[in-house]
């Protein structure tokens, strides 16, 4: 796995204790992990903060993730975080939201394989920032 020293992640899920695993897990291999609960949480830390990635869970309280998603990608002027989905639909799935994801993981996911795949998607996108 690359280095991930100072990769900013955001880890927006509604299942705290699946945020603070996650989150802890990454801290401990050298990520910056913050975690929002719901799609209001995130766009509120999404102002002020510029993230290397942000991990999605599909439901979320206040809207899916979809809808985050998408808004992320209509910011103008900023740069554009690598984009992980955590779902309950398997890859075979029909979906729309396709393009909008770098990366699909389906519930339940290992703190590992997460970590796996944001140091491929971040190394996609160019690395940490």
């Amino acid at each position: 796995m690359r280095n991930a020293t100072n990769a900013l992640v955001l880890i927006v899920e509604d299942h705290d204790d699946t945020a603070q695993l996650y989150a802890e897990y990454l801290t401990g291999l050298g990520y910056r992990a913050h975690t929002a609960g719901s799609v209001g949480a995130a766009l509120q830390i999404l102002m002020t903060v510029v993230f290397d990635a942000v991990v999605i869970d599909h439901g979320l309280p206040d809207a899916d993730g979809l809808t985050l998603a998408r808004q992320i990608c209509a910011r103008p002027n900023q740069r554009q975080p690598a984009l992980i989905a955590l779902t309950g639909r398997t890859q075979d799935e029909p979906s729309d939201d396709t393009a909008l994801f770098d990366a699909y993981l389906v519930k339940p996911c290992l703190p590992d394989e997460l970590a796996k795949v944001l140091s491929r998607t971040i190394a996609d996108h160019g690395g940490p920032g």
